[in-house]
Order: structure tokens, then C-alpha cells, then sequence
């Protein structure tokens, strides 16, 4: 037990939940449904660069959590109507490239990545302006000190770990890295590395950002740490086996770490290194075979 507290962290102690939070949790249950909804069963047409589809999810799963956050504090600050209003204006320029034009998202990579990226820092300064720390909503950089040197080691042991697992697991070796091009190019492989970076921005911030820090307010950090692995796990579904089963218990740790860290930026980095590491040795393995 030692072992895991100096690698992952002391877990908050359970407390009170607090006054108002279980709205918050209902909106944050139902729009990490909406997200799973939009970014599994309404992508852009078949098509485009993989730049495209990697912004497109990101701009489908970050704004609405990001627009949710800064109604929250503008309901607290007696501005209801204002967030209300604010709320569904974001969500709807969020959703309505994809229904309006999805051929001009195809057609330029990055121009759902741009307003994402842009709304982020937008609160952040919002958040800096009121008072609020980022970090109670799991936005900031948290304890970059205590999590840096962690995400670095781990990084390290992952390369062998993957390496090995690539090897032994046939699955891995033949599903990734995902994309024809990918595995014709490397430039084709770093601009699919770069989109899944994006989307993981996004998918992170829904798993271990909004929902996990909603569901903290309720006081008892191992049900929201369970409650946000569990469809982090689902949506694992189709995957190779072993990576299926290590979804479940990498999810659970994931939220431990990012708890003790107060930041969803931890596992975004450690999330692409074990991607693009997996399709670099992935593809290693099949042009020397």
C-alpha cells in the first residue's frame, strides 16, 4: 500500500458533499453521454485528414465541458440567465460546424482545434478574474513538480513495456497504429500522432477533468474515481483484448493520479506516449517483418 501512495498519492479524505453539487454532477453525467454520443456515433463523413477528425473531437468534447464550467460559476455569482444563455451558445457553435458544413472541417485540419484551444485559455483567465482556483475544476497545471517526475519515469518504463507487449500480443502489433497512410509515411504517422493528441485533450478532460471534479464535490473520492473509469472502459469496446481489460484498471488509476495531481494534463501525456509508442513499435515490427 505504501508503494502505491508514493507512486500515485494519498487520495483525499471523503468529506461532506457540498451544498448545490448534485446538479453538478447531473450535468456532468449528461454531457460526458452527449460527448461518448457525438464523438463515437456522430463523427465527420469518411474522408479528410486525420487532423480533421482528431479536431473535430476535440471541439465536441472539450467546449461543452469547458461552457459547463464557466456557467457553473457564473450561476454562484447570481448570473443564471447570463450562463444559461452562454452555455447553449457554446454548445451550439460546438455542434453546428458538423451539422452545417462538415465538408469545410474536412477540408481544413485544424479549424476545430483553434476555438477549442482558444475557449480553454479564455477560461482559464476567467477563472484567474474571479477568484476560482483552475485547479478545482482540474484545468490548471496542479502539482506539475509532483506529477512531472512521475509522467517522465513512467514514460521511460513504458518504452520497454510496449516494446515487450507489441511482441507478444499480436492483436496490438496488427491494430495499431490505426490509419492505411500511417503506416505507409512517418510524416502520415506524426500528423495522426498529432490528432489523437487533440482528441485525448478533449477525452481527458471529459474522464478526468469535468466529470472527476464533479463528482469530488460529492466527498468520496474512490466513487468518483469508479464512476468515471467505468464508460471510460466501455468506450474501449472493439479494442484488442489486452488493451480492453488494462482500460478498466488503467482508468481507475488514471483518476487516482490526476486526484493527487489536480490536473487532467498528466494522463493526456501519458496517454499519447502509450499510443504512439505502441504504433511506433507496432510498425517497426511490420516493416522488419
Amino acid at each position: 500500500m505504501r508503494l502505491i501512495t508514493a507512486l500515485f498519492g494519498e487520495l483525499p479524505r471523503p468529506r461532506p458533499p457540498e451544498a448545490g453539487s448534485a446538479p453538478l454532477v447531473v450535468m456532468a453525467v449528461v454531457l460526458a453521454c452527449l460527448g461518448m454520443l457525438l464523438g463515437e456515433h456522430f463523427p465527420l463523413p469518411k474522408g479528410g485528414t486525420a487532423l480533421a477528425r482528431g479536431s473535430y473531437r476535440l471541439l465536441v468534447h472539450l467546449v461543452p465541458c469547458l461552457a459547463a464550467v464557466a456557467a457553473w460559476e457564473l450561476i454562484a455569482r447570481g448570473r443564471a440567465r447570463l450562463a444559461g444563455a452562454g452555455f447553449v451558445l457554446l454548445c451550439a457553435l460546438a455542434l453546428a460546424p458538423r451539422a452545417l458544413a462538415p465538408e469545410l472541417l474536412l477540408q481544413h485540419g485544424g479549424l476545430s482545434a483553434a476555438p477549442a484551444l482558444s475557449l480553454y485559455g479564455l477560461l482559464l483567465l476567467l477563472l484567474k478574474r474571479v477568484g476560482v482556483p483552475a485547479d478545482d475544476w482540474m484545468l490548471g497545471l496542479g502539482d506539475l513538480r509532483w506529477w512531472g517526475r512521475r509522467v517522465g519515469a513512467l514514460t521511460g518504463l513504458l518504452v520497454p513495456g510496449i516494446a515487450a507487449a507489441v511482441l507478444l500480443s499480436p492483436g496490438l502489433a496488427a491494430f495499431y497504429p490505426t490509419g492505411k497512410l500511417a503506416r505507409k509515411s512517418w510524416l502520415a504517422f506524426g500528423e495522426l500522432h498529432l490528432s489523437i493528441l487533440l482528441d485525448f485533450i478533449g477525452w481527458e478532460y471529459l474522464f478526468r477533468g469535468l466529470l472527476l471534479a464533479a463528482l469530488m464535490r460529492r466527498g468520496d473520492p474512490v466513487a468518483a474515481i469508479l464512476l468515471s473509469a467505468i464508460p471510460f472502459f466501455l468506450l474501449h469496446g472493439g479494442k484488442p483484448t489486452l488493451e480492453l481489460i488494462s482500460s478498466l484498471f488503467g482508468g481507475m488509476i488514471a483518476g487516482w493520479f490526476c486526484l493527487r495531481a489536480g490536473s487532467f494534463w498528466p494522463m493526456v501525456l501519458v496517454h499519447i506516449a502509450m499510443i504512439t509508442l505502441t504504433g511506433f513499435f507496432a510498425q517497426l515490427l511490420r516493416l522488419w517483418g
